[in-house]
């Protein structure tokens, strides 16, 4: 079931060998149950190798009710005849009562097109 979409706000890459890192400045995200806003300060960690990516993210959300949420992520970046496959597995983290839910889900993200910004449908499928 559609859960919420997640729009990053990111900075420039910063270029160390096989693992770029891409700072996180902010950004939103919104579905049925959640809303709010992506706090500065994670950052998305990209290795490259053989020809795809392996995503590493770790970023907190604020809820517009000031709960907060640490929300992980990994995936891979893949080019191949198909175009690009760009998916993830989220996982999340809070002490608040009203989103604890959250802590006992598993969930995937699929990439969508939002122009200089990473985007996400994320999605609860247990």
């Amino acid at each position: 079931e559609f859960m919420m979409d997640l729009v990053l706000d990111v900075s420039a890459q910063l270029q160390t060998g096989d693992v770029s890192i891409a700072p996180i400045t902010g950004g939103t995200f919104a579905g049925p149950n959640i809303k709010g806003t992506v706090r500065p300060g994670g950052a998305d960690y990209i290795t490259q190798s053989g020809g795809h990516s392996n995503l590493d993210v770790r970023i907190v959300l604020e809820t517009d009710d000031g709960a907060l949420i640490y929300m992980t992520y990994t995936g891979v970046v893949a080019r191949g005849d198909g175009g690009t496959y760009w998916r993830v597995r989220p996982i999340f983290h809070t002490t608040n009562e009203k989103y604890a839910w959250m802590n006992n889900i598993v969930a995937v993200g699929k990439s969508k097109n939002v122009p200089g910004k990473v985007a996400y449908d994320i999605f609860r499928i247990l």
